[in-house]
């Protein structure tokens, strides 16, 4: 953890994570977690500062086979939320696009995206 605090604090182009923060304020709200209105106001407020992009791709579960071990949710329930994470997205006008599931197509996007900046 240490090794990497202090790459973060040296200087980073670009950050790829599964786990954003806005994606933690939506399970807080989804959830009636405390301060959950507290967690969404604060996830915008980053999501939308001025002067950082953020690149959200949204996948598309249709595609692949569901991993259920280590995971909280069976596909049904996964895809439930999906529907309330797309909603959260569309409701707060938080840029997305929507990718199918392949690391593939994910990766080339992505280098593409990159490149252009």
């Amino acid at each position: 953890w240490r090794k990497e605090d202090i790459i973060l604090r040296n200087g980073v182009q670009h950050l790829v994570t599964d786990s954003p923060l806005l994606i933690q304020a939506a399970y807080s709200v989804k959830y009636n977690a405390e301060g959950a209105a507290e967690i969404l106001k604060l996830a915008l407020e980053i999501e939308k500062k001025k002067g950082r992009e953020s690149l959200n791709i949204f996948l598309n579960r249709v595609h692949g086979k569901y991993q259920e071990e280590g995971r909280y949710q069976n596909k049904d329930q996964a895809l439930e939320i999906d529907g309330f994470m797309n909603g959260m997205l569309v409701k707060h006008e938080i840029p997305f696009i929507v990718l199918p599931n392949d690391c593939e197509t994910v990766a080339k996007y992505c280098e593409e995206r990159l490149n252009g900046l």
